[in-house]
């Protein structure tokens, strides 16, 4: 889904919510929204608009676009003249809550459309195929774009026991060291993780508002995503995991890397985002950045 709005309501409308084509906003109130991007998840949104009078009946506003399986697309100005795509995808269930008087909310709750690829058992086991030709079939049958990283070795495929396609889809990155990226306009990434930025954001401690988690772990990592970035890099002594909440939303995205700075000689460098979680209430963002820094990352200059 390619859109975009007229001048007027991309320059004057703090948020743009399309639901099956048709602009919904600034017609109801957007109370908070919460969108999760993560290397080897599905992307998520969490929408909450409030209106003071609910239509009923089949041909409301409601019967013809709030729908489970409608399509849906959040954008917003962060800046002036500065429209950013928060997310697209489609509406997987709809929640009314009534408060007292007219007071009505409707939670939205979407997913990427990566998530039609959750839902079906696996189908997809014919031999011989490449991991990536069984990636690109299984991505492309659910009317999605690939974009996979060949790679020719052909591996024994009838041993993999997964619940759905999504599962096999992730197992087959993992034992390639590849990740799972949920892209714009229906792409899906399968591939080396792609590190953003050439120009690196630095972060640094003491920022105000800016708050910071750290831990350090082994290699032994249970996250897929760790696992696939720490195989780029070979003789990783240890890395350092952690967060950082940020008060205003951020461009970066999953494989975007920052400078972190102000923690000491054993936790500074270059770190990798995994993922990124944007919240937005009563207008105001906040932004959650999931990090790895890998020492052999940190010391490359």
């Amino acid at each position: 889904m390619d859109y975009k709005p007229t001048a007027d309501l991309a320059d004057n409308c703090l948020f743009i919510l399309r639901i099956s084509g048709t602009d919904h906003l600034p017609r109801y109130q957007l109370v908070s929204a919460e969108i999760s991007k993560a290397f080897n998840e599905i992307s998520s949104a969490e929408i909450l608009l409030h209106y003071e009078k609910l239509d009923y009946g089949a041909a409301s506003l409601h019967g013809q676009f709030f729908k489970t399986g409608a399509d849906i697309e959040l954008m917003g100005n962060i800046c002036p003249n500065e429209l950013v795509k928060f997310f697209s995808g489609s509406v997987i269930s709809l929640r009314w809550e009534f408060g007292e008087g007219q007071n009505v909310c409707l939670r939205i709750i979407c997913k990427h459309r990566a998530s039609r690829i959750a839902q079906v058992e696996v189908r997809h086991m014919a031999s011989p195929l490449s991991d990536s030709h069984l990636m690109q079939r299984i991505i492309s049958s659910h009317g999605l774009h690939p974009a996979v990283e060949q790679t020719e070795v052909i591996l024994d495929h009838a041993p993999l026991e997964t619940a759905n396609e999504w599962e096999l889809l992730c197992l087959l990155a993992e034992r390639n060291g590849f990740v799972i990226e949920c892209g714009e306009n229906d792409r899906l990434h399968a591939g080396t993780p792609m590190l953003k930025g050439q120009i690196l954001p630095t972060i640094t401690l003491g920022t105000p508002g800016v708050c910071f988690n750290l831990g350090i772990h082994g290699i032994g990592l249970p996250n897929r995503s760790l696992r696939a970035i720490t195989q780029l890099l070979p003789n990783n002594p240890h890395i350092v995991e952690g967060k950082i909440f940020l008060p205003h939303h951020t461009p970066l995205k999953p494989g975007s890397l920052v400078q972190i700075l102000g923690f000491g000689d054993g936790n500074d460098g270059r770190s990798i985002i995994t993922k990124v979680i944007y919240r937005m209430e009563n207008l105001e963002w906040k932004s959650e950045l999931e990090f790895i820094r890998i020492q052999s990352l940190a010391d490359q200059r």
